[in-house]
């Protein structure tokens, strides 16, 4: 029985470290995703930029999401607490950045993938519970 994959990817991009151009591929994806991932650029660094740039364009935060990620970063190193993960809805979609490091972004999904689905059906207008 073939089965439908959990998402498809509308588009992928990779941009310099600069404000104008992350923010000119989360404009570019927003029409077309219900998810949107940023990678990378969340840290002290004076390159990381990411949070700087994606916070202006979030209607909202979703701070239980960003914490979530941080927290479980928290569990392989202490230098978790320096990251500026974070989370919001911008267009009715939802916006994570996340870490750049592969492990980092690992964990960070693990935190909120169980949250995602719920959180996706909300955005959607889907609010009734079940009876």
């Amino acid at each position: 029985m073939a089965t439908s994959p959990p998402a498809l990817i509308a588009s992928r991009r990779v941009v310099a470290d600069s404000v104008e151009e992350i923010r000119s591929a989360v404009g570019d994806a927003l029409p077309d995703a219900d998810l949107v991932v940023l990678v990378g650029g969340t840290g002290l660094g004076p390159r990381d930029v990411t949070p700087q740039a994606l916070a202006p364009l979030l209607d909202y935060e979703v701070p239980g999401m960003a914490e979530a990620m941080r927290r479980e970063g928290a569990r392989s190193t202490r230098l978790a607490m320096l990251s500026r993960q974070l989370a919001g809805v911008a267009g009715g979609s939802l916006v994570l950045a996340l870490p750049g490091s592969p492990r980092a972004v690992g964990e960070s999904l693990d935190a909120v993938w169980e949250a995602l689905p719920h959180a996706l059906t909300l955005l959607r207008g889907e609010t009734r519970h079940p009876a």
